[in-house]
């Protein structure tokens, strides 16, 4: 019997395909003229003389006092805002001499007065020169038995600083000092019941340092550097310092005629049947050169544009409404970030100039272009 088979899908077979050709690869090699070997060369040239002149520009204004505050200058401008944590410090003005540095201070309380038309109200005024005296009065203020409805130095308390010089040993003579105020404060907090707590503050610097005798409260808040605070927590600080406004109170001087009320804190309680008491810290950091001082001497700094820039913004109208903190000052990254501000300022103009310098360099390199 024949064998029989079943017709089926017949199944395609893979097609092979030829082995690969060998490529043999020929470098290409580029002829470069003497013409383009010299652009490059001066292209090469040019780049490397535009990264030296940016470096340059910028290095060299980078340099200039202005652009940043030495250590000295810091230290001034937070001796400037927080007197009561200074130490040691001075004006690093020009020219600069050894000098001693001092702080003198004085500490008590003050209240508001109880008696008649003026009940409720108190102030403490500070004359920011006469600390560098222990004989000199420095500090005027209320007591619950006063009765005086304005600022002034007649029926007041009154107080000197710990200084260790009386007025007798500045003068002309060749024994005698001169002195200068570095930095000024004075600040106040409350001291009495929790149950009392309560009423306002309003605390000035007189813009020009004319006296405030005569002042009050009303009188004090119709001026712009006035500062009006809420008494409403026993642990808070509540100051106001001083600032110079003119060369002559950056300069040496042996005058010892009394100095005008430059600080005032007034006082308006909660209840003016009751007396609210405060204590009060009166702080004066002043620099003292002369030969009856020379055995305090230390070493002085000079940053002339430093100082001019610490007195330009702490005198500035915005820099009086900066929020204070517990100890009653200007928080200390506050201040120096206010001040720093100049640096990105003068920065970015340096950096202007080097682009301008780059832009010009690169219209020069591009006649070189390959």
């Amino acid at each position: 019997m024949a064998a029989v088979y079943a017709a089926g899908p017949q199944i395609p077979q893979p097609r092979r395909l030829p082995p690969p050709r060998e490529v043999n690869v020929v470098p290409l090699t580029t002829r470069i003229t003497a013409s383009q070997k010299q652009n490059k060369a001066q292209a090469h040239k040019f780049t490397s003389d535009l990264e030296k002149h940016i470096e340059k520009t910028v290095t060299k204004h980078m340099r200039k006092p202005h652009l940043h505050l030495s250590r000295s200058a810091r230290k001034y401008a937070l001796a400037l805002e927080r007197p009561w944590e200074a130490s040691e410090v001075g004006i690093p003005s020009l020219p600069a001499f050894p000098s001693a540095k001092l702080t003198a201070f004085a500490k008590g309380t003050f209240a508001t007065q109880t008696g008649g038309v003026n009940a409720g109200i108190g102030w403490i005024a500070a004359r920011p020169r006469n600390g560098m005296w222990n004989d000199k009065d420095c500090l005027f203020r209320t007591g619950s038995g006063t009765t005086v409805s304005t600022i002034t130095g007649s029926g007041s308390l009154t107080g000197a600083s710990n200084s260790p010089y009386a007025a007798s040993a500045f003068g002309s003579g060749p024994t005698q000092l001169t002195g200068r105020v570095v930095a000024c404060g004075l600040r106040v907090r409350y001291i009495s019941t929790e149950l009392n707590l309560g009423g306002d503050l309003q605390l000035l610097e007189s813009p020009s340092h004319a006296s405030l005798s005569g002042a009050t409260g009303t009188t004090m808040l119709s001026l712009r550097t006035c500062r009006r605070e809420a008494i409403r927590d026993s642990r808070k600080w509540h100051g106001i310092v001083y600032h110079p406004v003119s060369a002559d109170e950056l300069a040496y001087s042996s005058d010892t005629t009394d100095d005008a009320l430059e600080l005032g804190i007034w006082v308006n309680a909660p209840d003016s049947t009751v007396s609210i008491s405060f204590e009060y810290e009166y702080w004066c950091c002043f620099e003292v050169i002369g030969a009856n001082a020379s055995d305090r001497y230390s070493p002085s700094d000079a940053d002339a544009a430093g100082v001019s820039a610490v007195v330009d913004i702490t005198n500035s109208g915005s820099f009086w409404n900066y929020a204070r903190d517990v100890t009653g000052s200007i928080a200390s990254n506050t201040l120096l970030m206010a001040i720093g501000n100049l640096g990105p300022q003068t920065l970015s103009w340096v950096g202007s100039a080097a682009a301008s310098a780059a832009h010009a360099y690169q219209n020069r390199r591009g006649q070189y272009a390959v």
